[in-house]
């Protein structure tokens, strides 16, 4: 049987295995790239020992060990003809000295994981750096492939005034970055956005380029936003020779920033409402007719009431006695007269303006207006031939 003591023994060495794994396994998780590429290309030896992965090797290790280099870039050559390599190394500009660093040493082993040794090409960013490497001469070239997006998945509020801002602090960004000199281009500021909200913003370029080189690169890098990021509250492009990138959240040393005057904001497009209707021609017509059309009607019942009234008026005058004189009959009869010509006129007139009434508003007219006009039951003179109404075929 084992001892208590070699038992002590084995959980504690067992405890201690353990333990380290679990360092390991998290060391490796947080070594994971943002993003890398592998060139096709390969060295034609595959051999381990060939010259261009010993090459290779030599710089890599150089990147991650020199001390003489405080600002964050690192551009080495090693070899001849085919066996030449080339290695770019590039911390974030607010980065520090020894953080960077062990972002390279990062970089420089996992670079060869992710990557076969006997590529002649490939990179991997971090956050904080990126590391690239190639046979081929990438000092002072300007390079915008291989490129990738990341953007932050929630929408920001008053989308139009954000992207606003987000476009005026970018286009000071690309500005003063590539003002830069030999050493750093780089440059990180903040904005006030809509609704006080702070927006953070940096762009970078590889010290290696020219003014104008990293104009263009972020310039291009800008207007890629709108594809990959529009209306997000974070995003940003990475190239090669530059990248760019803005949130809502502070995410570099805010010591590096710089001032940065914040524009006015765009008003605020107006909000439109369904049911407001929009204001032209048809609905000014409508609303003529809404209008109009009740006081029509009214007119129409206030003629039909005074026609009825004088109806009466004229029965009852018909039915007056006759023992009149002979002369004041006559004087009637040419009163009768008269009152039937003025009769005949207005009822004229007033046949007219009810066939209209009838033609163009006959599903808004009282039901007995519409009957009266339609029979035709008013005329000047009872014995008179009846106008008819149009559309009608009805005598009296």
């Amino acid at each position: 049987m084992l001892s208590p003591r070699l038992i002590s023994l084995l959980f504690f060495f067992f405890l201690i295995l353990n333990l380290t794994l679990i360092s390991h396994h998290g060391t490796n998780a947080q070594q994971n790239f943002l993003k890398f590429f592998c060139g096709n290309s390969t060295v034609d030896d595959d051999t381990t020992n060939s010259t261009f992965k010993t090459n290779l090797k030599s710089l890599l290790f150089n990147i991650s060990s020199d001390t003489k280099i405080d600002y964050g870039f690192y551009n080495f050559s090693s070899g001849q003809n085919s066996d030449k390599v080339n290695v770019i190394g590039l911390c974030r500009g607010d980065v520090k000295v020894q953080d960077c660093r062990s972002c390279l040493t990062d970089s420089r082993v996992v670079l060869l994981q992710v990557c076969a040794p006997n590529v002649r090409e490939a990179i991997g960013w971090y956050d904080n750096c990126f590391l690239r490497y190639s046979n081929r001469t990438i000092f002072g070239v300007m390079q915008t492939q291989p490129y990738f997006y990341l953007w932050n998945t929630q929408d920001a509020l008053q989308k139009d005034q954000f992207k606003f801002v987000v476009t005026e602090l970018m286009k000071f960004l690309r500005e003063k970055a590539a003002a830069g000199d030999s050493i750093r281009k780089f440059a990180a500021a903040n904005a006030t956005g809509p609704s006080n909200q702070t927006i953070y913003g940096l762009a970078q370029c590889t010290p290696d380029l020219s003014s104008k080189d990293c104009n263009i690169c972020l310039n291009g890098a800008i207007s890629e936003i709108p594809k990959c990021c529009d209306g997000m509250k974070g995003g940003r492009v990475v190239r090669p020779s530059c990248n760019i990138r803005y949130e809502t959240y502070s995410f570099f040393d805010p010591a590096a920033s710089q001032p940065f005057t914040s524009p006015p904001l765009p008003p605020s497009p107006p909000v439109v409402l369904d049911s407001i209707p929009k204001q032209g021609k048809c609905n000014s017509s409508r609303a003529i007719i809404a209008v109009g059309v009740p006081i029509i009607v009214l007119l129409a019942v206030l003629i039909f009431v005074v026609l009825l009234k004088a109806r009466r008026a004229k029965n009852i005058e018909t039915n007056k006695s006759t023992n009149i004189s002979c002369s004041e009959l006559e004087n009637e009869v040419q009163k009768v007269k008269v009152q039937q010509e003025q009769s005949r006129l207005q009822q004229q007139q007033m046949n007219a303006a009810l066939a209209f009434l009838l033609q163009n508003f006959e599903g808004q007219l009282p039901s007995e207006l519409v009957t009266t006009v339609q029979d035709g039951r008013y005329s000047g003179n009872p014995g008179a031939n009846k106008t008819q109404a149009p559309h009608s075929n009805k005598d009296n």
